[in-house]
């Protein structure tokens, strides 16, 4: 295909006519017009009318594309290529989501070995049964402590509200009502039959349409007998929302707490005590209660905290706490991984240590060190962007996925060492069965830099078809700069087709 050449012609379209209105609203004593509020409401039969005649037009004005067809057929082929998310270990049972391609949505599959995860494992939750539209999707799930238990978060029609539900894995029985939460992962308290969760003042509307205000965020506790019990929620600060993760021994609860999408947070640890079917907490060590920076948690061993943080450090550092003594309100961090050239984007409790996820130069490296900081080794993983890695203390197998741009995701198994410096031994992982693929793209990536306005140097990837033509071509620029998400070179569908078109892309 050569996208260098005229395909389409003719006039300028005829864009649908938008109303403009009066609307003024007084912002901190200043009037601001705003004359398209009226689109902000999805629901209304206006909105729809003119919502439909700009799908029109879009559609009669890429009708006349002669290359849509090949381009459509190119880009449905990527779309529909069978692919595997990364398999994890939860409670005793291993965990993938996997789609062949044709479905709406991934389905999550278990089994009780990897090896039996491999052949296909057992279907566990199938989001197409729930939705004959497709829309439905699971936002997160967790397994209880005995492993008897799924909870899982339900999205409907792309909303953001979720809905936890809980089923029996003996019988398949779902059990209670479900709850309504947004932002949130069902996170079970070493009971078993506690969840914890988070749900705003107006969750009455759980629609994706909805644009009523939140109000606050309260960290709640769902009993077995269908209660909700109050744990944390600041009603003098609408913006803070708490959120909470058990230790790995199940003595604790580690809450951060963060206000608005501000990148700093607390970090309050509740002590947990569980006596037969119900777990209680004391009151909270506040480990940081001023948010200056961000706090991480990553694990917690002995009554010590590990958390990431970039306080006094802007590329990353691991550091560590003593409860007892942060109890008595001394708390004194002691530097575990000491800041580096290359940013620390991430760190996973995993074995005897902590697998770090480094971007070096915006390229991926993983680092396995053990807790104290000692004897890092590299982890010797594919080049690739890393989207995900994967760990639990205690345990010697690991996971992590890489991707690029012309490949999805493609999982490996990390035998991690029991001694501090041995080498992590990484096992490729044929997580689908073999077949069918489409030709992928070639392509040469490149390394470029380009100037910023005030003169940093900023890296970017050049992605060029191998297909010998020289000169200009039209090029795809995609960049993005919030939350401290970084743009890596994985996989989009659309890149790998534009590629395959004979377009560039940076």
């Amino acid at each position: 295909m050569d996208l260098t050449a005229p395909d389409v012609g003719g006039t300028r379209p005829s864009y649908p006519d938008t109303r403009r209105d009066d609307s003024v609203e007084v912002l901190h004593g200043v009037e601001v017009a705003d004359h398209y509020r009226w689109l902000e409401d999805p629901d209304d039969p206006e909105v729809v009318a003119w919502a439909a005649r700009q799908q029109r037009l879009t559609e009669d004005t890429l009708g006349g594309v002669k290359s849509r067809p090949w381009f459509d057929a190119a880009l449905t082929a990527q779309t529909t290529r069978p692919r595997a998310g990364m398999p994890v270990w939860r409670e005793g049972h291993y965990l993938i989501s996997r789609n062949d391609g044709t479905q709406p949505q991934p389905i999550w599959y278990r089994a009780d070995t990897l090896e039996d995860l491999l052949a296909g494992g057992e279907v566990l939750l199938d989001p197409q049964a729930w939705d004959t539209a497709g829309t439905a999707s699971v936002s997160g799930l967790a397994l209880s402590r005995d492993g008897a238990r799924l909870a899982y978060a339900r999205n409907d029609a792309g909303s953001d509200w979720q809905s936890i539900h809980v089923r029996d894995l003996t019988t398949g029985q779902e059990i209670g009502t479900p709850i309504t939460a947004k932002f949130t992962a069902p996170t079970w308290l070493p009971d078993g039959r506690s969840l914890l969760y988070t749900t705003f003042d107006h969750g009455a509307q759980v629609r994706g349409t909805d644009t009523t205000g939140l109000g606050s965020a309260r960290l709640m506790v769902r009993r077995e007998d269908g209660s909700d019990e109050a744990f944390l929620s600041f009603p003098e600060e609408p913006q803070a929302m708490a959120h909470g993760q058990v230790s790995a021994d199940g003595t604790h609860l580690i809450v951060s707490i963060v206000t608005g999408t501000e990148r700093v947070n607390r970090v309050w640890v509740y002590p947990l005590v569980t006596a037969g079917d119900r777990t209680t907490w004391g009151e909270p060590i506040k480990v940081v209660d001023v948010a200056e920076a961000t706090y991480d948690p990553i694990r917690l061993d002995d009554g010590t905290l590990t958390l990431l943080t970039d306080a006094d450090a802007p590329m990353g550092r691991v550091v560590s706490v003593d409860l007892g003594w942060a109890a008595r309100g001394d708390v004194q961090f002691a530097e575990v991984v000491p800041e580096t050239r290359a940013t620390l984007a991430g760190a996973v409790a995993a074995g005897a240590g902590l697998l770090l996820d480094y971007l070096d130069d915006a390229s991926a490296a993983v680092l396995y060190v053990h807790r104290d900081g000692s004897g890092g080794v590299e982890v010797d993983v594919p080049s690739g962007a890393l989207v995900g890695l994967d760990g639990r203390p205690g345990r010697t197998e690991a996971f992590a996925a890489l991707s690029t741009l012309s490949t999805p995701s493609t999982s490996f198994r990390l035998i991690l060492p029991q001694t501090p410096g041995e080498d992590v031994v990484v096992e490729r992982l044929e997580l689908l069965p073999a077949g069918g693929e489409p030709a992928e793209p070639a392509y040469t990536p490149q390394r470029r830099r380009a100037r910023s306005a005030d003169g940093t140097l900023v890296p970017y990837f050049l992605a060029v078809p191998k297909d010998g033509r020289a000169g200009p071509r039209p090029t795809l620029l995609y960049g993005y700069g919030g939350f401290k998400i970084p743009v890596l070179a994985d996989y989009r569908p659309g890149w790998a087709a534009w590629l395959q078109a004979g377009g560039a892309l940076a």
